[in-house]
Protein backbone atom coordinates (compact mmCIF):
# COMPACT_ATOMS: atom_id res chain seq x y z
CA UNK A 1 0.00 0.00 0.00
CA UNK A 2 1.42 3.39 -0.91
CA UNK A 3 0.26 7.00 -0.74
CA UNK A 4 0.65 9.46 -3.55
CA UNK A 5 1.49 12.98 -2.50
CA UNK A 6 -1.39 15.26 -1.61
CA UNK A 7 -4.89 14.63 -0.32
CA UNK A 8 -6.29 15.12 -3.82
CA UNK A 9 -4.28 12.18 -5.15
CA UNK A 10 -5.08 8.49 -5.23
CA UNK A 11 -4.42 5.79 -2.69
CA UNK A 12 -2.77 2.78 -4.32
CA UNK A 13 -3.99 -0.34 -2.55
CA UNK A 14 -2.88 -3.75 -3.86
CA UNK A 15 -2.37 -2.19 -7.28
CA UNK A 16 -5.79 -0.53 -7.38
CA UNK A 17 -6.00 3.27 -7.58
CA UNK A 18 -8.63 4.66 -5.20
CA UNK A 19 -9.40 8.39 -4.87
CA UNK A 20 -8.24 9.63 -1.48
CA UNK A 21 -11.69 10.93 -0.43
CA UNK A 22 -13.29 7.63 -1.42
CA UNK A 23 -10.69 5.75 0.63
CA UNK A 24 -11.50 8.01 3.59
CA UNK A 25 -15.22 7.25 3.30
CA UNK A 26 -14.58 3.52 2.99
CA UNK A 27 -12.17 3.61 5.92
CA UNK A 28 -14.68 5.43 8.11
CA UNK A 29 -17.40 2.89 7.25
CA UNK A 30 -15.04 -0.03 8.02
CA UNK A 31 -13.87 1.52 11.31
CA UNK A 32 -17.39 2.49 12.44
CA UNK A 33 -18.76 -0.94 11.57
CA UNK A 34 -16.03 -2.80 13.44
CA UNK A 35 -16.25 -0.52 16.48
CA UNK A 36 -20.04 -0.84 16.47
CA UNK A 37 -19.73 -4.63 16.41
CA UNK A 38 -17.18 -4.66 19.24
CA UNK A 39 -18.78 -1.98 21.40
CA UNK A 40 -22.57 -1.97 21.29
CA UNK A 41 -22.93 1.47 22.96
CA UNK A 42 -21.18 3.03 19.95
CA UNK A 43 -23.70 1.47 17.59
CA UNK A 44 -26.62 2.42 19.84
CA UNK A 45 -25.47 6.03 20.01
CA UNK A 46 -24.91 6.27 16.25
CA UNK A 47 -27.88 4.43 14.76
CA UNK A 48 -31.00 6.21 13.53
CA UNK A 49 -33.88 6.08 15.98
CA UNK A 50 -36.60 8.40 14.60
CA UNK A 51 -37.99 9.12 18.05
CA UNK A 52 -34.58 10.26 19.34
CA UNK A 53 -33.77 12.22 16.18
CA UNK A 54 -37.02 14.15 16.55
CA UNK A 55 -36.06 14.93 20.14
CA UNK A 56 -32.90 16.70 18.99
CA UNK A 57 -30.27 13.99 18.53
CA UNK A 58 -29.66 15.16 14.97
CA UNK A 59 -26.23 13.55 14.57
CA UNK A 60 -28.03 10.24 14.14
CA UNK A 61 -29.34 11.43 10.77
CA UNK A 62 -25.77 11.22 9.45
CA UNK A 63 -23.96 8.61 11.54
CA UNK A 64 -26.43 5.79 10.92
CA UNK A 65 -25.25 5.58 7.31
CA UNK A 66 -21.72 4.66 8.42
CA UNK A 67 -22.51 1.37 10.19
CA UNK A 68 -22.73 -2.01 8.47
CA UNK A 69 -24.09 -4.59 10.90
CA UNK A 70 -23.09 -7.74 9.00
CA UNK A 71 -19.69 -8.73 7.54
CA UNK A 72 -21.13 -9.56 4.12
CA UNK A 73 -22.90 -6.20 4.06
CA UNK A 74 -19.61 -4.48 4.92
CA UNK A 75 -17.65 -6.34 2.25
CA UNK A 76 -20.15 -5.54 -0.48
CA UNK A 77 -20.39 -1.94 0.70
CA UNK A 78 -16.66 -1.56 0.13
CA UNK A 79 -16.92 -3.24 -3.27
CA UNK A 80 -19.78 -0.96 -4.35
CA UNK A 81 -17.78 2.06 -3.23
CA UNK A 82 -14.89 0.93 -5.39
CA UNK A 83 -16.90 -0.22 -8.44
CA UNK A 84 -19.37 2.64 -8.68
CA UNK A 85 -17.99 5.29 -6.37
CA UNK A 86 -14.75 5.50 -8.32
CA UNK A 87 -16.63 6.37 -11.51
CA UNK A 88 -18.75 8.98 -9.76
CA UNK A 89 -15.68 10.43 -8.07
CA UNK A 90 -14.14 10.93 -11.51
CA UNK A 91 -17.30 12.60 -12.83
CA UNK A 92 -18.16 14.71 -9.77
CA UNK A 93 -14.96 15.05 -7.82
CA UNK A 94 -14.24 12.72 -4.88
CA UNK A 95 -15.28 15.10 -2.08
CA UNK A 96 -18.66 15.72 -3.63
CA UNK A 97 -19.19 11.97 -3.43
CA UNK A 98 -18.69 12.07 0.34
CA UNK A 99 -21.19 14.91 0.66
CA UNK A 100 -23.59 12.88 -1.50
CA UNK A 101 -23.34 9.87 0.83
CA UNK A 102 -23.70 11.87 4.03
CA UNK A 103 -26.37 14.18 2.64
CA UNK A 104 -28.49 11.38 1.25
CA UNK A 105 -28.23 9.46 4.52
CA UNK A 106 -29.38 12.60 6.33
CA UNK A 107 -32.23 13.27 3.89
CA UNK A 108 -33.61 9.71 3.92
CA UNK A 109 -33.18 9.56 7.70
CA UNK A 110 -35.03 12.84 8.14
CA UNK A 111 -37.93 11.70 5.94
CA UNK A 112 -38.13 8.41 7.87
CA UNK A 113 -38.21 10.34 11.15
CA UNK A 114 -41.02 12.55 9.89
CA UNK A 115 -42.98 9.53 8.66
CA UNK A 116 -42.71 8.06 12.17
CA UNK A 117 -45.07 10.84 13.31
CA UNK A 118 -47.87 9.13 11.41
CA UNK A 119 -46.47 5.57 11.63
CA UNK A 120 -45.74 5.12 15.36
CA UNK A 121 -44.14 1.69 14.87
CA UNK A 122 -41.13 3.44 13.31
CA UNK A 123 -40.49 5.66 16.31
CA UNK A 124 -38.12 3.28 18.12
CA UNK A 125 -36.97 1.20 15.15
CA UNK A 126 -33.17 1.28 14.95
CA UNK A 127 -31.61 1.84 11.52
CA UNK A 128 -27.92 1.39 10.78
CA UNK A 129 -26.77 0.77 7.23
CA UNK A 130 -24.74 2.44 4.46
CA UNK A 131 -26.93 0.77 1.84
CA UNK A 132 -29.59 3.47 1.33
CA UNK A 133 -26.89 5.86 0.14
CA UNK A 134 -24.97 3.11 -1.69
CA UNK A 135 -28.00 1.80 -3.59
CA UNK A 136 -28.79 5.38 -4.58
CA UNK A 137 -25.17 5.71 -5.74
CA UNK A 138 -25.64 2.67 -7.98
CA UNK A 139 -28.76 4.25 -9.49
CA UNK A 140 -26.96 7.53 -10.17
CA UNK A 141 -24.08 5.69 -11.84
CA UNK A 142 -26.53 3.66 -13.94
CA UNK A 143 -28.41 6.79 -15.02
CA UNK A 144 -25.14 8.46 -16.03
CA UNK A 145 -23.98 5.36 -17.96
CA UNK A 146 -27.20 3.78 -19.31
CA UNK A 147 -25.46 1.81 -22.06
CA UNK A 148 -22.37 0.69 -20.18
CA UNK A 149 -22.32 -3.04 -19.49
CA UNK A 150 -21.25 -4.63 -16.21
CA UNK A 151 -21.23 -8.16 -14.83
CA UNK A 152 -23.68 -8.31 -11.92
CA UNK A 153 -22.21 -10.58 -9.22
CA UNK A 154 -19.45 -11.30 -11.77
CA UNK A 155 -21.91 -13.43 -13.77
CA UNK A 156 -24.90 -11.60 -15.30
CA UNK A 157 -24.15 -9.10 -18.08
CA UNK A 158 -26.29 -6.02 -17.56
CA UNK A 159 -26.49 -2.50 -18.93
CA UNK A 160 -26.79 0.55 -16.74
CA UNK A 161 -30.44 1.20 -17.53
CA UNK A 162 -31.39 -2.33 -16.46
CA UNK A 163 -29.32 -1.96 -13.31
CA UNK A 164 -31.70 0.74 -12.07
CA UNK A 165 -34.66 -1.66 -12.16
CA UNK A 166 -32.62 -4.47 -10.62
CA UNK A 167 -31.46 -2.27 -7.73
CA UNK A 168 -34.98 -1.14 -6.90
CA UNK A 169 -36.28 -4.69 -7.40
CA UNK A 170 -33.75 -6.22 -4.99
CA UNK A 171 -34.72 -3.66 -2.34
CA UNK A 172 -38.38 -4.48 -2.91
CA UNK A 173 -37.65 -8.20 -2.56
CA UNK A 174 -35.83 -7.69 0.73
CA UNK A 175 -38.69 -5.51 2.00
CA UNK A 176 -41.24 -8.21 1.18
CA UNK A 177 -39.33 -10.88 3.12
CA UNK A 178 -37.93 -8.81 6.01
CA UNK A 179 -40.50 -6.07 6.52
CA UNK A 180 -41.33 -2.79 4.81
CA UNK A 181 -40.47 -0.63 7.79
CA UNK A 182 -36.82 -1.72 7.75
CA UNK A 183 -36.33 -0.62 4.15
CA UNK A 184 -38.18 2.69 4.15
CA UNK A 185 -34.96 4.77 4.29
CA UNK A 186 -33.59 2.88 1.29
CA UNK A 187 -36.77 3.48 -0.71
CA UNK A 188 -36.65 7.16 0.23
CA UNK A 189 -32.99 7.47 -0.81
CA UNK A 190 -33.67 5.76 -4.13
CA UNK A 191 -36.76 7.90 -4.68
CA UNK A 192 -34.78 11.09 -4.09
CA UNK A 193 -32.14 10.28 -6.70
CA UNK A 194 -34.68 8.95 -9.21
CA UNK A 195 -36.68 12.17 -8.84
CA UNK A 196 -33.53 14.25 -9.22
CA UNK A 197 -32.08 12.30 -12.15
CA UNK A 198 -35.41 11.88 -13.93
CA UNK A 199 -38.25 14.13 -12.90
CA UNK A 200 -36.29 17.22 -11.91
CA UNK A 201 -34.11 17.02 -14.99
CA UNK A 202 -37.10 16.66 -17.30
CA UNK A 203 -38.82 19.55 -15.52
CA UNK A 204 -35.73 21.71 -16.00
CA UNK A 205 -35.47 20.75 -19.66
CA UNK A 206 -39.14 21.56 -20.24
CA UNK A 207 -38.73 24.91 -18.50
CA UNK A 208 -35.63 25.63 -20.56
CA UNK A 209 -37.41 24.68 -23.79
CA UNK A 210 -40.38 26.90 -22.89
CA UNK A 211 -37.99 29.78 -22.26
CA UNK A 212 -36.32 29.27 -25.63
CA UNK A 213 -39.72 29.11 -27.33
CA UNK A 214 -40.73 32.41 -25.72
CA UNK A 215 -37.56 34.02 -26.99
CA UNK A 216 -38.12 32.60 -30.44
CA UNK A 217 -41.66 34.02 -30.54
CA UNK A 218 -40.18 37.55 -30.64
CA UNK A 219 -38.34 36.77 -33.87
CA UNK A 220 -39.91 37.59 -37.22
CA UNK A 221 -39.28 35.52 -40.30
CA UNK A 222 -37.86 37.49 -43.24
CA UNK A 223 -39.88 36.96 -46.38
CA UNK A 224 -38.20 36.52 -49.74
CA UNK A 225 -39.47 39.84 -51.13
CA UNK A 226 -38.06 41.78 -48.14
CA UNK A 227 -35.07 43.55 -49.66
CA UNK A 228 -32.41 44.46 -47.11
CA UNK A 229 -31.96 48.22 -46.85
CA UNK A 230 -28.21 48.06 -47.45
CA UNK A 231 -28.69 46.54 -50.90
CA UNK A 232 -29.07 48.86 -53.95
Amino acid sequence: MAWRSGYRRDLVLFGAHIPFALAVLGGVIIAASILGALFEPILRSGCLAPGLALKGQLWRLVTWGLFATHPISLIFACLVLYWFGKGLASAWGPWRLIFFHLGLSAASGAITSLVSLVWPALTWTAYASPWPALSAMIIVWAELHPMRQILLYFVLPMRGRTLVYVTVGITLLYAIFEGWSFYLPEFFAQGIVLAYMGGFRRFWLRARLASLNRRASHLRAVERNDRPRWLH
